[in-house]
């Protein structure tokens, strides 16, 4: 598994160096971040399997040190501010940083949260002991994004399936009944 996703993350920063597709252009789903697609992009949208939506910064434009992440209709590109790249902190655990901010995913404080932390964006700390690092599991229907301290799940507020646009984005213990399966779509 390291070394798939060290491969991984070897390619995405390759083709990092390709400019985005026009914003005209329609999402496509990757089937495994661990398998791009031979023409991907450095940024994904990361699609909720259960709620069709996906991990967004309210409004358009950059976001701020500790704005909230949500979710809201996909939009690819620089449309909206809803791509993420996933940058490796060692080689297998990584951050989700945000194209357009250039902010991480981040939940408050350091060190062990409880269930239904929020999560929101601050300074991107790789490798740093924060509570930004993440890693992923393969599971029926996408993967889980787990946390890498608490080894919760990226979880969308209120019961499975129910979280609509503007939901917040948190953690939540990992269950395949929720809504914890996530995609990555180019």
């Amino acid at each position: 598994m390291r070394t798939r996703f060290r491969a991984f993350l070897v390619v995405v920063a390759a083709l990092s160096l390709l400019t985005a597709p026009a914003a005209h252009a329609a999402p496509r789903p990757v089937a495994s971040p661990l398998h791009p697609a031979a023409n991907a992009v450095a940024g994904y949208l990361i699609h909720n399997a259960k709620s069709g939506l996906c991990a967004d910064i309210p409004g358009f434009g950059p976001g701020a040190p500790e704005a909230p992440v949500t979710q809201w209709y996909c939009r690819f590109g620089a449309l909206d501010n809803q791509m993420w790249e996933l940058v490796s902190a060692d080689g297998v655990d990584f951050v989700m940083r945000n194209t357009a901010d250039g902010l991480c995913m981040d939940v408050h404080d350091y060190g062990a949260v409880e269930a239904g932390a929020l999560v929101g964006e601050y300074h991107c700390r790789p490798g740093a002991v924060d509570n930004q690092v993440f890693y992923l599991e393969e599971v029926p229907g996408g993967w889980a994004i787990r946390h890498r301290v608490t080894g919760f799940c990226l979880d969308v507020t209120g019961a499975a399936g129910t979280g609509g646009p503007d939901a917040r984005l948190t953690l939540w213990p990992c269950d395949p009944a929720d809504d914890h399966q996530w995609n990555f779509m180019v």
